[in-house]
């Protein structure tokens, strides 16, 4: 896949509501979860503007994470500290992505799905017709991992469903073309 190169200081309109971030990492947890999920990307979130008197028109991020739980924080921070690592991806076809970012930002403060990531391992360890799902859920505070927590807020947009249930997403499926076009690299 090519590069391109999207920086924050003077690309950032091309950054919708909705854009799916998905992010490569180093390290040994960014090891494990590349084994468990089969894909070189560890992480994925969803890209929103916010409109108030404390932040003006900038693009953030809505999160779950491992140490945080569930989050809304500043892009431009998050590319900062983390360069070249996200990648933005846009939704193809109808779907409502405002619908779908408002669903992230009603998820923030609730809490991270390590029951998620349990069971996800297990179904694609073990098989997933000896290893039941969890049911979906249109309840923004039950907990997920980051991609669970993506693909319910694309589901309540109306956008495509990678698979059947929500526990059975990884980061890697927003990189598939048949649903996501590739937008660009985030930079500083």
């Amino acid at each position: 896949m090519h590069t391109t190169r999207l920086s924050l200081s003077t690309d950032s309109a091309r950054i919708l509501t909705g854009d799916i971030l998905v992010c490569r990492g180093d390290g040994v947890m960014a090891g494990a979860i590349e084994r468990v999920t089969s894909s070189d990307r560890i992480h994925a979130a969803m890209a929103g503007w916010m409109y108030s008197e404390l932040c003006v028109g900038r693009p953030f991020l809505a999160e779950t994470i491992q140490q945080y739980a569930t989050r809304i924080i500043s892009l431009a921070g998050e590319v900062r500290r983390f360069p070249g690592w996200y990648d933005v991806y846009r939704v193809k076809g109808q779907w409502d992505p405002d619908a779908a970012w408002q669903f992230m930002c009603d998820a923030s403060g609730g809490g991270y799905g390590w029951r998620f990531i349990a069971r996800t391992w297990l179904r694609r360890r073990i098989g997933r017709r000896l290893i039941g799902p969890i049911p979906n859920s249109d309840d923004p505070q039950a907990n997920r991992h980051c991609a669970a927590l993506v693909h319910a807020a694309i589901r309540i947009g109306g956008g495509p469903q990678v698979e059947k249930h929500d526990c059975d997403v990884v980061p890697g499926h927003y990189t598939n073309e048949q649903w996501f076009e590739y937008i660009g690299t985030l930079f500083p």
